[in-house]
């Protein structure tokens, strides 16, 4: 359990790259033909630690007068959006509004999150994906380990039946 003081400073470095090494921010809507939100990732079981990475309890419920992600809807050229994580050109509006597909041309970042809930929600993301690349590289290390530990195991077999061998010869 967290106690206020505790390592606050590693904490606060923590939280600081986090918030500036993350895809969340505000970013302009450039495509002159505006962007449509889907109210799913188009790549919903393509990429499952995309679509389901962070859910928040109440997501939609968050804000109010957010749109209703039912139904896709337009978002016109001009308008800011907050987003919380971008991968594979979808990046995923703050509240769960919705997802939006769009290349760097049609979407671009302009600054850091305009409210706290929305720079929370992207460092949420970009924890999840860190703790994500680490438990990867967790097992690949855990599969190395038992490769070494195999052949280990097969190595000292074999000392050891060169040395026995070695004895038997000696004694003939």
């Amino acid at each position: 359990v967290y106690e206020s003081g505790d390592d606050d400073d590693k904490v606060n470095f923590a939280l600081g790259t986090m918030h500036w090494t993350g895809s969340h921010g505000t970013y302009a809507v450039k495509d002159e033909a505006g962007v449509v939100v889907l109210p799913k990732s188009p790549q919903e079981g393509l990429f499952p630690e995309f679509s389901s990475s962070v859910k928040l309890k109440g997501d939609e419920q968050l804000d109010q007068n957010a749109k209703p992600t039912d139904e896709p809807y337009l978002i016109q050229s001009g308008t800011l959006v907050q987003i919380v994580d971008v991968q594979n050109n979808i990046a995923k509006l703050a509240r769960g509004r919705g997802f939006v597909y769009a290349d760097s041309t049609q979407l671009v970042k302009i600054g850091p999150p305009r409210d706290e809930l929305c720079l929370i929600e992207g460092m949420l993301h970009v924890s999840h994906h860190r703790r994500s690349e680490l438990l990867a590289l967790l097992q690949s290390s855990i599969m190395l380990e038992k490769g070494l530990v195999q052949q280990y195991q097969i190595a000292a077999r074999d000392e050891y039946q060169r040395k026995a061998d070695n004895k038997l010869a000696w004694a003939a």
